[in-house]
């Protein structure tokens, strides 16, 4: 009911009266006071006026589940939305919800992680309703292999929402990192449940420094947040379901022909790497080389020293600019 109400009165610019909101929705005029007031609760400026009725002023930018269901494109596949109030991962969440048979497909939100995690095992710093912390859960008719694309779908769809809703210029650091000014802004962890040929679920978690002002000091000189780089506050909903609906987008591209053709000239012109001089870390041996291209495979051509070209993936390997992160 709430989400009805949301939507007439984002739709409606004049007041909607509750008794015309009881009627149509077929409950109370106290149902509808209670649902105008745990609205207000959730950040959303209402205006109530005797004899004339609700008015909205102001959305919320709290990632509460009302907020994103009313951004997320009609139909989307997401339509099991969890918000919690702290976790320790989002993507340790989504697999418990996995295993426990509690979500086909679906979100989960956490405005605090207390143990967020990064690619190879790396910690993940989560400050509460600060930044995006959200785990897809995907059941995808697809080969494993072909799995690790997800994170670069998560990742140029990240990207385009960044840029959408700031106007800020995104890099892509192959194969899971975005960048703003040289500095990570954005993480994304990609991980599955599967068999020999045989995908159970697969979890794409991503971790967006949206409105930190303050890093610990190790990441002082690696990370940024959206708000640093453009001086003021950023509405998290707007982010957020920006990157779900473009990440629904290029995933059903990606379920039809399982590769990344039709996105991978975008990427390649957002990825840092390309024509970049890399130092490839692989099993603890480290070499260097200069980056190409990523292929519609999703693996990055590089070539070496020799004069060779190889393709890696991304596996045990951590790509490194030759003078630092990036």
């Amino acid at each position: 009911m709430r989400d009805k109400i949301l939507q007439t009165l984002k739709t409606t610019k004049e007041y909607v009266s509750g008794e015309w909101l009881s009627e149509t929705l077929g409950v109370s005029r106290t149902a509808i006071w209670k649902a105008i007031h745990k609205l207000k609760d959730e950040g959303y400026e209402i205006e109530a006026v005797p004899n004339r009725g609700y008015r909205l002023i102001m959305e919320t930018a709290d990632l509460v589940e009302s907020a994103i269901r009313l951004h997320l494109n009609q139909g989307s596949r997401f339509a099991t939305i969890k918000v919690y109030e702290s976790v320790d991962s989002t993507n340790s969440e989504a697999k418990r919800m996995k295993v426990n048979k509690k979500m086909e497909e679906g979100l989960i939100i956490a405005k605090e992680q207390t143990a967020g995690k990064g690619r190879r095992g790396k910690y993940w710093a989560s400050v509460k309703d600060e930044g995006i912390w959200a785990s897809l859960v995907l059941v995808p008719d697809i080969p494993p292999m072909r799995a690790s694309m997800l994170t670069l779908i998560a990742g140029l769809s990240v990207a385009m929402a960044i840029e959408d809703k700031t106007g800020l210029g995104v890099g892509i650091k192959w194969p899971n990192d975005l960048v703003i000014s040289g500095k990570k802004v954005c993480g994304v962890l990609t991980e599955m449940s599967t068999e020999a040929d045989y995908i159970h679920h697969v979890v794409v978690g991503v971790g967006i420094n949206v409105n930190q002002t303050i890093f610990d000091t190790s990441l002082n000189h690696i990370a940024t947040s959206l708000k640093i780089e453009l001086g003021r506050n950023v509405n998290r909903v707007e982010i957020l379901c920006g990157f779900l609906n473009h990440f629904e987008s290029l995933y059903e591209k990606f379920l039809k022909i399982m590769d990344l053709s039709f996105m991978i000239d975008r990427y390649n012109n957002m990825c840092i790497n390309v024509d970049q001089e890399l130092r490839i870390i692989e099993h603890g041996k480290t070499k260097e080389a200069t980056g190409i291209k990523v292929t519609s495979q999703g693996g990055l051509m590089v070539r070496n020293k020799e004069g060779d070209t190889e393709i890696i993936y991304a596996g045990d390997v951590s790509i490194r600019g030759i003078n630092g992160y990036v």
